[in-house]
């Protein structure tokens, strides 16, 4: 279970961008590092603060459509 967990943290790679929700307000990160386990460091992309999250916790990946709908014109 410990090298899920790992793995998880890996799969979000440094520079993509992530949702994460701390104290009930959805934002959106980017991942800066990672850290033991399923330790991400993230810096909220408005604010520019950063902070230690868990992968675990990510609410889910940020998807840009647009790159996709220009090779649909």
């Amino acid at each position: 279970n410990r090298i899920r967990e790992k793995e998880k943290a890996k799969f979000y790679s440094i520079g993509e961008t992530v949702i994460v929700e701390r104290e009930g307000v959805a934002m959106e990160c980017k991942v800066i590092d990672h850290f033991q386990d399923d330790i991400l460091y993230v810096e909220e992309i408005e604010s520019k603060h950063r902070f230690l999250f868990r992968a675990s916790d990510v609410k889910r990946q940020k998807i840009f459509y647009e790159e996709a709908e220009q090779d649909f014109r």
